[in-house]
């Protein structure tokens, strides 16, 4: 009997001790739940984001515990997203806490720049290990915990930004743990020479600058500067949501390139017709008058512009606070008359990122033998459509011109977009199918800028 009470005894001590350590072990695996976000566990599932990102969620009564664990996607330049959704609720990182999780972008060889934005709470074994093409990252003041080999064979990285004052790493403690991964544990654990750490004033960090500048640092620095962002010194050129450089959330540096490099006159994936509403509402001979929709959190909006024709390249034209502008030069030279132009306008947010690019516009200058449309007509009655989900109306839009007189040089046919293809979606013919019971709006839209807005209700 009294063996018996003592090894109870024992195996209830060991449970307790158990229960203190866990906290602590899941943050040194980096495979189990970070300390302070152990929850009572009812689902563990993977998502992976429309741009890549696999992430993987504890989901419990309390809340989520999230680790991002990989990378599909194809950009070379990323900020790591701050919200996850699964279920029809959102998880965002301030309050639930993500973190990295071991080998999460190992062998990744295409990304440059990264960039840990406020909310991620650890970075965990080799994390970027091989990167090879990884030449910035930036990591925010939420972290609390980095493993030394996070940047193993990374043999490009030169400059690392970090605004933490407390941390610890598995190896050292304080800020020297983020020195040591920032100037690099490489290849045969040698550090390599030519590596900046930028990380933000305080006393903590000050102490560490010091020590290490006083030390062998083997040719590299530690520079200390003011920004409480350090994810915003670098630039990210970033593409969209969507994965295209004309989507929400791409940089403006490349949908400037994007719409620079544009070989075809057909309007590119990730432009969009709804939203800004991009036309060209009135020409002269010597004018042309581009209007768009104004745009919620658009802080300027960019024009690119030229004469029509593929080998006209869109060039800017200018960025304007107003949804309105009027063009006597286009692409440097006088507006003609008799010629077609082609315009697409860019809504850009404060953080000068991309809010959406519209569908290029085409018109002619009066003057010529060519003419524009007036307006677009479908065969839906007072532009209304009821169906029933699984079924389908077939628009027939078609664009009108002004007169008779003169023709239309067709750049495009009359397209289609749906606000919301969840509820109807609809072809580059014109078909509108039924998804779910709702209501949206379908656009018929021609060059020039003019549309039918068709409402949509799915029963």
């Amino acid at each position: 009997m009294k063996n018996l009470i003592k090894r109870t005894a024992i195996i209830w001590m060991a449970f307790v001790i158990m229960l203190a350590m866990m906290p602590v072990l899941g943050t040194l695996t980096g495979g189990m739940l970070p300390a302070g976000e152990v929850y009572a566990e009812e689902q563990e599932v993977d998502v992976t984001t429309p741009d890549g990102f696999k992430f993987h969620l504890w989901i419990g009564s309390s809340g989520a515990s999230v680790a991002l664990r990989g990378y599909t996607g194809s950009a070379t330049e990323i900020i790591l997203p701050t919200s996850v959704t699964y279920g029809g609720k959102t998880y965002k990182a301030s309050d639930e806490g993500f973190w990295i999780d071991k080998e999460a972008f190992s062998g990744n060889t295409k990304i440059k720049k990264v960039a840990v934005p406020h909310g991620y709470e650890a970075i965990s074994e080799g994390a970027f290990k091989g990167c090879s093409s990884l030449t910035e990252i930036a990591i925010g003041d939420s972290v609390s915990y980095l493993s030394s080999d996070i940047f193993d064979d990374c043999s490009k990285l030169t400059t690392y930004y970090y605004s933490g004052t407390n941390i610890t790493g598995s190896e050292s403690a304080g800020v020297q743990a983020v020195i040591n991964s920032g100037l690099g544990q490489y290849a045969n654990g040698q550090p390599r020479s030519g590596v900046t750490v930028y990380t933000i004033s305080g006393s903590v960090v000050d102490k560490a600058v010091q020590e290490i500048n006083n030390g062998s640092t083997n040719g590299n620095k530690i520079k200390v500067v003011s920004s409480s962002d350090p994810y915003s010194l670098i630039k990210i050129e970033s593409v969209g949501e969507d994965g295209t450089p004309y989507g929400k959330g791409a940089s403006e540096s490349v949908v400037d390139k994007a719409l620079r490099s544009l070989s075809s006159e057909s309007d590119p994936k990730g432009t969009v017709f709804g939203l800004l509403q991009a036309r060209i509402t009135k020409v002269t001979k010597t004018s042309l008058t581009v209007k768009w929709k104004k745009v919620s959190g658009a802080k300027k909006y960019l024009i690119y512009g030229n004469k029509c024709g593929k080998k006209n390249k869109l060039i800017k034209q200018t960025s304007v606070n107003g949804t309105s502008k009027v063009f006597k030069k286009v692409a440097g030279k006088k507006v003609k008359k008799g010629t077609y132009y082609k315009f697409v306008i860019v809504a850009i947010d404060s953080k000068g990122k991309v809010i959406s690019t519209s569908k290029i516009v085409h018109a002619a200058t009066k003057g010529g033998k060519f003419g524009n449309d007036k307006k677009v007509t479908t065969k839906a009655k007072k532009n209304k459509v009821s169906i029933k989900k699984g079924k389908t109306f077939k628009l027939k839009a078609k664009a009108v011109p002004q007169s008779k007189k003169f023709k239309v040089q067709r750049h495009r046919a009359v397209k289609y977009e749906s606000s919301n293809p969840a509820v109807a979606t609809v072809s580059s013919k014109g078909v509108i199918k039924g998804k779910k019971k709702g209501t949206c709006y379908v656009y018929a839209y021609a060059q020039v800028g003019v549309f039918a807005k068709v409402k949509v209700t799915v029963k």
